[in-house]
């Protein structure tokens, strides 16, 4: 997704964001996710409402009246082309007329028909950065615009509660599941788990009609301690057992509350020989090495580095209780 959370990013963005291979022809799980998640690929690169993550919200100080809060003004990323990125678009600036994101609208002074959109935040939760004026009532940000996010969103988290910060980033997540009825069942659960320290797991994955057309994948995962909690769900796009045996991992650290000691134990040895291979490296040595599955095995790392999980998968025998 684009940093702006309503955009998908093309396919060649990727190879800066995930440092896979783009060269070659795009590949069919990439134009599945396009057919999912936007209404007509070749027209625009908007996402579907259901699946918009959030907003670029940037905004001009306006005036400050007291020593916590200011007053701003709203301003939009001006994108030039839909069907390219905005990560890779200049980061030009523009004013907001007026949107759902707003706290107040004024009408400007100097026109009846433009409006403002305005609003009062704490200081606490704001980046500063620089940009300078060009043509067009637009400026330009010194830095990219995902970047800017990225900061205020790590200072934002810094300022917040423990549990606020884990019920926001935990809904965000799993804005990626669908459908909402899988979604629902793991907010569920993970809000059972809210309190809990220590978690002990059980995840399996599976692969059904192999020798036909009518291929079926799922996953599934029990906890055993502190509660008793199950969940099972199946996969679309791409089978295989590896893949059906890692989603189950990724799902179970999904639903665990931050700083949580996680013990997973799962049959699959490919999970448990790969865990172990990666579990020392940095996100950037992940996205250099040739792992099958990087893309999803760099989902499942940074949950862990960014929840701050401590996490042992342990091998059993299959479909062991």
């Amino acid at each position: 997704m684009s940093s702006d959370g309503i955009h998908l990013l093309r396919y060649k963005d990727l190879k800066y964001r995930t440092k896979i291979n783009t060269q070659g022809r795009i590949p069919n799980w990439f134009k599945f996710i396009e057919t999912k998640l936007i209404e007509d690929p070749l027209k625009s690169k908007k996402v579907k409402t259901d699946y918009q993550l959030g907003y670029n919200i940037h905004r001009r100080v306006l005036d400050n009246p007291n020593e916590d809060k200011i007053r701003i003004e709203h301003w939009i990323q001006d994108l030039e082309n839909d069907q390219i990125s905005p990560s890779v678009q200049l980061p030009i600036l523009k004013k907001c007329e007026g949107c759902e994101v707003k706290m107040n609208q004024i009408r400007n002074k100097r026109s009846n028909t433009k409006v403002r959109c305005i609003a009062d935040i704490n200081i606490e939760n704001c980046v500063k950065v620089n940009a300078n004026s060009i043509q067009n009532d637009r400026y330009i940000a010194d830095i990219a615009i995902y970047e800017a996010l990225a900061q205020a969103e790590c200072k934002y988290y810094e300022k917040t509660s423990m549990n606020e910060c884990i019920i926001e980033k935990v809904n965000g997540l799993f804005k990626y599941i669908h459908p909402s009825d899988y979604r629902n069942a793991l907010i569920e659960i993970a809000n059972s788990l809210m309190q809990e320290t220590d978690i002990e797991i059980y995840t399996d994955g599976s692969m059904k009609n192999i020798a036909t057309n009518e291929i079926m994948m799922g996953c599934a995962f029990v906890i055993s301690a502190p509660i008793k909690k199950s969940f099972n769900c199946g996969i679309a796009d791409n089978p295989s057992s590896n893949k059906a045996e890692l989603m189950a991992v990724i799902l179970s650290l999904m639903i665990c509350p931050k700083a949580a000691n996680v013990e997973i134990y799962s049959d699959s040895q490919w999970v448990v020989n790969i865990f172990d291979d990666l579990n020392f490296l940095t996100i950037k040595d992940i996205e250099r090495s040739k792992v099958n599955y990087k893309v999803l095995w760099l989902c499942l790392f940074k949950i862990i580095r960014i929840y701050s999980l401590k996490v042992k998968i342990t091998k059993v025998k299959a479909h062991s209780d």
